[in-house]
């Protein structure tokens, strides 16, 4: 068993000194998939918010949102730095929390559909806020005491805490 711990925590330590860069190349193709289309995905229910505030008359003119979406559209396709750091995420975000409550008002989905939908909406607004901060994303780092045990089916094991700086 402690073979496989040493190699959990080996693991998880080469992933805190990975480089910024390396991490902004792995998250935004993340995020880009969390995005999706016009069909799925987040942009999806961004989307479907904006059409229900323009019915219901919360949002006059959609084309300034419409094309925020298309702003990410654009950065998460380039990956081009400078964009990044520009996206409009946090005016959009209201909008696409709105298209997931439309469609359970419109009986499209329940509400166990809803939670998935709810937590992709989470972890992509998670990334959205890491791919904007300028200079180096939060590092994680790995503390272990070996003095302090848990017990769990293999046997008391050393407690072993993840940080995020």
């Amino acid at each position: 068993m402690k073979p496989i711990i040493i190699t959990i925590v080996a693991l998880l330590a080469s992933c805190a000194s990975t480089s910024d860069a390396a991490r902004k190349n792995a998250l935004v193709p993340a995020a880009a998939l969390a995005w999706g289309d016009s069909e799925h995905g987040v942009k999806s229910d961004t989307l479907r918010g904006i059409d229900d505030a323009v019915e219901d008359g919360d949002l006059a003119d959609p084309s300034a949102m419409l094309g925020f979406v298309g702003q990410i559209d654009a950065t998460l396709t380039t990956s081009s730095e400078d964009a990044i750091l520009l996206m409009p995420w946090t005016a959009l975000k209201v909008y696409a929390e709105r298209g997931i409550d439309d469609r359970i008002d419109d009986g499209e989905l329940v509400e166990a559909t809803a939670i998935f939908l709810r937590r992709r909406l989470a972890n992509f607004d998670e990334a959205m806020i890491l791919l904007s901060q300028s200079g180096p994303l939060p590092t994680v780092s790995i503390r272990t005491n070996l003095r302090s045990r848990v017990a769990t089916p293999q046997g008391r094991l050393p407690l072993v805490a993840i940080v995020q700086n």
